[in-house]
C-alpha cells in the first residue's frame, strides 16, 4: 500500500512538471533573436542578419502578444514601417499558432510553437502552394524569440 501511494505521488509530481513545462504562454513581450529560412535543398538563409544589416533599428523592436489575441510590434522611429506591417490577430490551439496579418490582406499563417527556457520557437512549414505562389523552394521558416 505504501508503495502504491508513493507511485501515485511520483506520478502526480511528473504530471505537474509536464503541465508546468507545457503551460508556457506566448502572451507577453518578446525580442526576435533569429529568423532562418531553410530551402528544400538544405541551404539556409539568416533573414534576421540581413534585416539588421539593412535596418539596424530592428534590434530594438519588441514583439507583443496580448491576451486579447492581438499581436503588434513597437519599434524606434526609424523602423515604424515594421510596426504597420506586423499587426495581426493570433490564436493558439495546443502548440499550433495561427497569425492573421491585418495589413497583408488578412493572410493566415500557421506555426508550431515550442519553448526552451525563456525562448519561444515558431516553425512554419511551407506548403507546395505557398512555394508556387512565391516562386520559391522553401522547406521551413524558424523564428526564435526571447521573453523580455
Amino acid at each position: 500500500m505504501v508503495v502504491s501511494i508513493l507511485k501515485r505521488c511520483l506520478l502526480l509530481v511528473f504530471t505537474m512538471a509536464f503541465v508546468q513545462v507545457n503551460a508556457q504562454s506566448i502572451v507577453g513581450s518578446w525580442k526576435r533573436l533569429s529568423t532562418t529560412l531553410e530551402y528544400l535543398d538544405g541551404k539556409k538563409e539568416d533573414l534576421q542578419a540581413t534585416l539588421v544589416k539593412n535596418m539596424p533599428c530592428v534590434v530594438n523592436t519588441v514583439y507583443i502578444f496580448k491576451a486579447d489575441g492581438t499581436h503588434y510590434s513597437q519599434s524606434t522611429k526609424e523602423c515604424e514601417m515594421i510596426d504597420k506591417m506586423g499587426m495581426a490577430n493570433w490564436q493558439l490551439s495546443g502548440n499550433l499558432l495561427t497569425l492573421q496579418m491585418k495589413n497583408q490582406g488578412n493572410v493566415k499563417t500557421s506555426y508550431t510553437v515550442t519553448f526552451s527556457g525563456n525562448k519561444m520557437i515558431l516553425t512554419h512549414l511551407y506548403t507546395a502552394e505557398e512555394n508556387k505562389l512565391t516562386g520559391t523552394k522553401v522547406k521551413q521558416l524558424i523564428t526564435i524569440y526571447e521573453r523580455l
